[in-house]
């Protein structure tokens, strides 16, 4: 067992869930890893939103830009916890995120599980707002 999977399985998303099921959920959620280097953003405005994250290692801070380029950091998300944009900015899951000038900002390297929200069948229709 990789040292990856030891730490997907210890977090609050998967708890309860044994080995042979988590390994079918991440097949099924098409669940791979994403490296990102400290200083990289991770979303951006403009960006798709079709995913909700593990950081797997790492950190990410959330940082809103104004016009002028002043930064505030309005949160930060550490290892273990999930990226979900939606909570932090004018997004819907599957939408595009709005120029509001929040930013997903590496505070450190991070390995980050972007954990797919769109069926895979053909099927699929996005829900009406």
């Amino acid at each position: 067992m990789n040292k990856d999977f030891i730490k997907i399985r210890a977090s609050c998303l998967f708890s309860g869930i044994n080995d042979e099921e988590l390994t079918g959920m991440l097949r099924c959620l098409n669940a791979k890893i994403v490296n990102f280097s400290k200083g990289e953003y991770i979303l951006r405005p403009g960006d798709t939103v079709e995913s909700i994250g593990l950081i797997v290692s790492g950190s990410i801070f959330i940082i809103q830009e104004d016009f002028w380029g002043n930064r505030n950091i309005l949160s930060s998300i550490e290892q273990g916890q999930c990226l979900c944009p939606w909570r932090y900015l004018e997004c819907q899951c599957c939408y595009t995120i709005t120029g509001n000038g929040t930013v997903f900002e590496c505070k450190t390297d991070i390995d980050h599980l972007p954990l797919c929200l769109r069926p895979s069948q053909p099927d699929y229709k996005k829900p009406a707002l």
